[in-house]
Parts: structure tokens; sequence; C-alpha cells
């Protein structure tokens, strides 16, 4: 890994105001997930223990819960809470569940019975034996499994970064999404020493006690009970201000993008022009993932403004299918007139460029084999392997319409992210990839896009996309947005993600660069 350490403290002396913000938001996910993780485990735990016939079935559950990946948890979840933190927060306190579940359990079970026939004996009822002396008893093993809850929780918590519930994985995501390694340690490093903080923290009040239980009295059982009710009413008072609008007077508008370095790049260009022209106040949720989280987080109000292409809109979200008859004109009037029926969304003027969904080999091997068109792959020896995302499985200009339209026999298929194919196919890896056209490591890795013979994939003219009660709201928005029109042709575009991919640079510094050159935004 070649990294100089002196840029990249620079790097994060720039970045400095950013790493504040999304370690807060990690710490904030953490701390509130681990909240209902205790909230939850902790009477699950007493049912287990009082209950005999509940105790396989609740361990059975919190066991099934911690199995379920992390990302299929998410994607199960969106549909009913849409993105941001929310969702994340509950799959966050599912996960935690079975540490503290096991640990509360293992603590009420090991309190001896000569100790509760003797709390018995004295008087004290059901009620104040759990709270006087099993419940004191278990601090240790409930504070442990916290301690594993909440540490399990902060790299849970890197991943909802790709639903948009913000936090270090945002920093991570977008490292991966634009080939960066800054970005990935700059979420990694701070996520590390987050969870080595946690599980010191909570390991030294765990000790702490392990050494004061013995000696504690009816009267300080009391104290301790109350003070954990006043901890949990001033958590609950913080929440509140958490999401209390603290400047309710400046408007907001919601710029998002996908999860790779065009779109991300688009989505600044969009942010950047309207806080230069306009005094909204902008937020980005970058780096979403795919167009269907996108799409449903703008049927859902959560954003307000991402970039699309119509090739995709007409495929995906539209569910048509593709005639080559028709024009690139004729596709961009088709998706405007149904997202503004359908979903009350506006189509504005498309950006310029068309980046379509390609297939690329190695130079080499196109001069070997004289590759030019899709249909010449099948000179090449059958087993070749071929790389694509994982939407490209499921898309009719993906794999299947690849197999159907040139009888490809694609066995060797190998499903990876959009960001990595590039390497995989430069490394030798793989033989033919997917690419995007505009996609600024075909240059670099001396790639060759073969010909779409056959017409498979439609035109992918990428435009920004307004919600329509926003556009009514901000009706400048419209004119703020139209020096875009036609601003970017294929080798701009090209050049643009090339300073993201292969320079390092950050979306943004692209983007606001671009527009400060072409005098669209004060230098």
């Amino acid at each position: 890994m070649n990294l100089n350490v002196p840029t990249f403290l620079q790097f994060i002396a720039y970045q400095w105001p950013s790493l504040l913000e999304k370690t807060g938001q990690q710490i904030y996910l953490v701390s509130l997930a681990t909240f209902f993780s205790i909230l939850v485990g902790v009477p699950l735990a007493l049912l287990a223990h009082y209950y005999k016939r509940l105790r396989t079935i609740i361990l059975s559950i919190t066991n099934v819960l911690q199995t379920i990946p992390s990302l299929a948890l998410l994607a199960f979840l969106l549909p009913f809470f849409g993105i941001g933190s929310k969702p994340a927060i509950i799959a966050m306190s599912l996960y935690g569940l079975l540490p503290i579940v096991r640990a509360t359990l293992t603590g009420i079970d090991s309190v001896s019975a000569q100790l509760l026939e003797t709390a018995t004996a004295t008087g004290l009822t059901s009620y104040q034996t759990l709270f006087i002396v099993e419940l004191p008893l278990a601090v240790p093993n409930i504070i442990s499994g916290i301690k594993t809850s909440a540490v399990i929780n902060v790299g849970v918590a890197t991943l909802a970064a790709f639903i948009g519930a913000g936090g270090l994985g945002d920093f991570i995501m977008r490292g991966l999404a634009v080939d960066s390694t800054r970005l990935i340690l700059l979420g990694a490093i701070p996520a590390a020493l987050l969870a080595l903080f946690i599980d010191a923290f909570i390991g030294f009040i765990a000790k702490l006690s392990d050494k004061r239980i013995h000696r504690r009295s009816y009267q300080k059982s009391k104290y301790t009970v109350w003070a954990i009710l006043l901890i949990i009413v001033a958590f609950i008072i913080g929440l509140a201000f958490h999401f209390l609008p603290l400047n309710s007077k400046r408007a907001e508008i919601v710029v998002a993008s996908k999860n790779f370095t065009e779109s991300m790049i688009l989505a600044e260009l969009t942010a950047i022009m309207i806080e230069d022209h306009t005094q909204i106040k902008v937020n980005r949720k970058l780096n979403l993932g795919s167009t269907v989280i996108c799409q449903q987080a703008m049927q859902n109000k959560q954003i307000d403004i991402y970039p699309e292409y119509t090739g995709t809109a007409y495929l995906i979200i539209l569910h048509k299918s593709y005639n080559p008859t028709l024009s690139a004109q004729e596709i961009y009037d088709i998706v405007k007139t149904d997202y503004k029926k359908q979903f009350n969304i506006v189509w504005l003027s498309p950006f310029g460029f068309n980046n379509s969904q390609g297939i690329a080999v190695r130079a080499d091997m196109a001069q070997k084999y004289h590759l030019k068109t899709i249909s010449d792959l099948k000179k090449i020896p059958p087993q070749f392997s071929f790389a694509a995302p994982s939407e490209s499985f499921q898309r009719a200009d993906g794999v299947p319409g690849l197999r159907k339209a040139y009888d490809l026999p694609l066995n060797n298929t190998r499903e990876m992210d959009m960001s990595l194919m590039y390497d995989a196919l430069n490394n030798k890896r793989v033989d033919v990839s997917t690419v995007f056209t505009t996609d600024g490591r075909i240059p670099k890795y001396h790639l060759q896009v073969l010909i779409d013979d056959k017409r498979v994939s439609p035109p992918y003219y990428a435009a920004p996309l307004v919600r329509g009660a926003i556009l009514k709201r901000y009706p400048q928005l419209e004119m703020v947005l139209a020096p875009l029109a036609n601003l970017l042709d294929e080798n701009t575009m090209q050049q643009l993600n090339a300073e993201v991919d292969s320079d390092h640079k950050t979306p943004h510094e692209v983007a606001l660069a671009f527009l400060e050159q072409r005098g669209l935004v004060a230098e």
C-alpha cells in the first residue's frame, strides 16, 4: 500500500470537520442501538429465566438474528422504514440482543440457591429479590454482554452507510467506490479506535461494579436503580434534542447519489450549484446504493434530488422492454412523462453525455483475438471468465440479455462490485467485464470497449431528478440547474471520473474545480 504519511495527515486535517461529524453519527448509532438492545434484551433474559418453556424459543430467535448477514437484514428493513438511521438502528439493536440476553441469563442463573432462600427467609418478595439480590449480582455479566453488543454494533454501523444512515462507514463506502485508500482508512481507523475505546471503557465499568457489588447495601441498591432511571431519562431527553430542528427557518434540500464515482460527481455538481446560487441549505446523502434504494428514498420523501440515467429508469423502474428502434430523445421523453405521472418526479435537462453499460476486454486480448464487437467474443475459448455487478444479473441489458441476444455461454461468471472489476480485468483475474463507458479507468488500464452490435443496451443519458413537491416549493431550482444541461460530453465526464479514481481527489474537489473553471460558481 503506497500511502504518503504527510499527505495523509494533510488529508485528515482537510476532512477534520467531516470526520468529527461522522464519528458523532457513529457514536449516536451505536449508543442508541445498544440502549434498545438493553431495553429489550434484559427483559427477554428475565422471561427466559422465570419461564423455562420460553428459554429455548428466546435463545433460538436471538441466535437466528445473529446469523442473518448485516446487509441482508438492512435490505429487508428498507421497504418498511426507508433509508436513514431508523432501519440501521433497528438492525443493530437486533444484532446486539444475543450477547445481552445470554450474559444476563448467565448472571442470574449463577446466583446460588442458598442466597435466594436467605432472601426469601428475610421476607423479601420476588420483586425485591430480583432488584436487590439477583440483578445486582448479575451486573458484571450484564455489563460484559453490553460491551460485546456495543463492539459488534460498531462494525455493523459502518455497513449502515449503505442505506444513508451516516457514520464512519460513509468514508469506507466512498473509498471503495472511488478506489481511495485514504478515504477507506479515514473511516476504518477511527472505527477500530472507537471499538477499542468502547471495549476498554465498558470493561473498566465492569471491573468497578465487580469490586463494589458485594459491599452494596439495600439503600445503595435503591440509589443505583434511581441512578439508572435518571441516566435513561437523560438519554431520552438527549434524543429529543437530537431530533429538534435547530435552524428551522433555513430551508433544506437532500441531494443524493448512488454508490459509484460518476453519480457522486454529478450529485456534487448539483449540490454546489444550489449552494452557490441560492440560500437553500443542502444536505448530502452520497453513496446510497442501488437505483431501487434511491428511487424508494425519493418516493418516501427522504431525498429530493439525485442523478439518474434514462436507460436505468426505462428498464429497472418502469420495467419496459427496450426497442432498439427508439432514439435517445424518445427514451428520455418516455421516462420524463411516466415519472411525472406515476411518481410526481421531474426529469430536468440531461447533463449531455451517454454512459452506456459496455463490455470491455484488455487491449492485448482484443488484439490477439481481433475483438471489436460483442459478437466477436465467440472467437475466444468459451470458458472465459466474465465479471459483472450484482444488478447486471437481473437486468434485461445485463447477463440475461447478453446470453439471449449474442448466444454467449457466460458459464464462468463472477459477481463483484463495480469498483473492483477494473482492477480484476487489468490484473488478468477476469477476461471480460462489464464497464461504464465514461469510466476514467478505461484509458488508464488500456481497456477496449466492444461495440454493442445487436443494441442490447439502451441509451443512458444522465439527468437530475427532482421531486415535484420540491420543485413547486423552490421553482428557482430549475433555473439554477439549467447551466448544467449539455455541459458534459463523454470525454469530459471520463476525465472527471479519472481525477477521482486515478488521482484520488474527492468528488467534491473535482466538481467544484470544474464549475469554477467554467465560471459557473465563484472561486
